[in-house]
């Protein structure tokens, strides 16, 4: 198959948007090859490669590099560009599929890596929480639209099921902004760079759960966040509980119906919440 300079169409239906200028690709390779130091992990996982422009620095490091590719024709373009290339690994598949729980024996197998990407928007937000159920314990650097990094930080006053979920698995820095007209085509919004150090080796609940606990948890946290603004006597009704199992839980967590989600205290109330219905579950 031939390319004119190796630029592929961009598919829409794969929400694909190319990094084109060399200084920003460089930029950001340079910080990503910090992070995977930082990180210390001795092998890289990269979603998405497309037409191979961070792969091709992320090569140059002398690590192993899996690459997830579900585009055939990209598939085909990398086959080409990288010949004989012993340190890349190129997968075509969904990556959705790849860090799904059903794949759980293949990612234990690989680990530990550092995943980096520049993150197709339509998938972006979806992987990352499915990222929390098989590899909470892998650092990860990744371009996503910069309004849902924004979600990520603690200046966002506005919480999301999105925003609490990834920071209770992972510390996550912003790193630098990146203008649409660095992509081809251009998006109708600005990305960011993120980077994200995983929590695991720190006192963390949530890291004591196994998959199918992670995803009730889960769960729990969506409920909560179907009614975000409301007081927790809300939440607590939504979630099944009755006015003396309510009375009993605000009085053995020193909480009170009128409490309601902050950054300070949702992981908290969330584990509170968690534990009250799984041992009502046991009963």
């Amino acid at each position: 198959m031939n390319y004119d300079n190796t630029q592929l169409i961009a598919k829409k239906s794969l929400s694909q948007n190319f990094l084109i200028n060399q200084q920003i690709i460089d930029k950001i390779a340079s910080k990503m090859e910090l992070f995977v130091n930082k990180s210390g992990a001795e092998k890289i996982v990269e979603i998405g490669p497309g037409e191979g422009s961070l792969t091709e620095l992320f090569l140059k490091w002398n690590k192993p590099v899996v690459a997830l590719e579900i585009d055939q024709r990209a598939v085909e373009l990398l086959q080409d560009k990288f010949t004989n290339q012993p340190n890349l690994e190129l997968k075509q598949i969904d990556a959705t599929d790849f860090f799904a729980v059903n794949n759980n024996q293949t990612l234990e197998k690989i680990k530990p890596f550092t995943m980096l990407s520049n993150l197709p928007f339509n998938i972006g937000s979806r992987l990352l929480v499915d990222l929390a159920i098989t590899c909470a314990d892998v650092n990860f650097s990744v371009i996503l639209q910069s309004e849902v990094a924004d979600k990520l930080t603690e200046n966002n006053k506005h919480l999301t099921f999105f925003g609490c979920w990834i920071k209770s698995f992972w510390d996550i820095s912003k790193i630098m902004t990146i203008a649409p007209c660095h992509f081809r085509p251009a998006p109708k919004v600005y990305a960011t760079l993120v980077e994200a150090e995983s929590l695991f080796n720190k006192e963390n609940w949530l890291f004591k759960l196994d998959s199918s606990q992670l995803i009730q948890a889960r769960q729990i946290l969506k409920s909560v966040f179907s009614q975000p603004r409301k007081s927790l006597s809300s939440h607590l009704r939504l979630l099944g509980l009755n006015s003396i199992q309510s009375d009993s839980f605000y009085k053995q967590y020193s909480l009170t119906p009128n409490t309601r989600l902050t950054w300070e205290n949702y992981n908290n109330v969330w584990q509170n919440i968690y534990t009250e219905i799984t041992s009502n579950y046991e009963k």
